[in-house]
């Protein structure tokens, strides 16, 4: 994507996504711009929060936070990634559209709703993963066997609770603040994706992006904590070489 302009972009995309493209057409602008001018209805009712419940983005913020639970593994962690991002959404409003939203929408639905209830959909996972499940039939391992075999490639050796540690140094910190940054910019290059490719918000591509993405940040967190500790103790990381 780097080495092409948007319209190529758009182009190879739609050979695997065709409905890529298609948010240009649906808002009516020319050159393929997905500047939107929308007015907001703050008026906060019973039909403004429910329509906001119901909506697909409210969906993805609660799978989102759960998935970054289950890869941090701490609430301060979360809920310091949780406020800077609404703090970027407030601050980009005016190059994503998308971003564009009430004060009790921000607040309200997706930090102290569909956030912190996705935080706690991830503590209530990683508490049933930390808990060893007996088989006495014998026969559920060898089915699943190569299937979790598989998975676990994508997954840390364990699902224990991470201690980041974050003001016992100040490379300790500055080395937390780095992989924070790390996040919120993978978070915005899925909505300047779907801004500049006008990529519409139901498209699958988001779905198997954000999947790949989860799979991808679980053993990728768990290393950054292990590089972290061990760079603590003047250690290599067994993996490092």
């Amino acid at each position: 994507m780097l080495v092409q302009n948007r319209q190529s972009a758009v182009h190879a995309m739609q050979l695997v996504f065709p409905e890529v493209g298609s948010r240009f057409q649906r808002i009516g602008h020319k050159q393929g711009t997905t500047r939107e001018t929308t007015v907001l209805q703050c008026e906060m009712n019973y039909e403004a929060l429910k329509r906001g419940v119901s909506s697909i983005w409210f969906f993805a913020h609660m799978t989102g936070w759960w998935g970054k639970m289950c890869m941090f593994r701490d609430w301060r962690f979360c809920w310091v990634l949780s406020i800077a991002f609404e703090l970027l959404e407030l601050a980009l409003q005016f190059v994503i559209p998308d971003f564009k939203e009430c004060w009790w929408d921000s607040l309200l639905l997706d930090m102290l709703g569909a956030n912190l209830l996705g935080m706690c959909l991830g503590r209530v996972t990683l508490w049933l993963l930390e808990s060893k499940e007996y088989d006495w039939s014998g026969r559920r391992g060898k089915k699943l066997g190569y299937f979790r075999l598989a998975l676990n490639q994508f997954t840390p050796f364990r699902w224990e609770q991470y201690h980041w540690e974050v003001f016992s140094s100040f490379k300790r910190f500055a080395e937390i603040v780095f992989a924070m940054m790390m996040c919120l910019v993978t978070e915005l290059n899925a909505f300047f994706m779907l801004t500049t490719l006008g990529i519409p918000k139901e498209s699958s591509f988001n779905s198997y992006r954000l999947f790949l993405m989860f799979m991808i940040g679980i053993p990728a967190a768990s290393e950054v904590r292990l590089h972290i500790y061990f760079l603590s103790l003047n250690l290599l990381l067994p993996t490092g070489y």
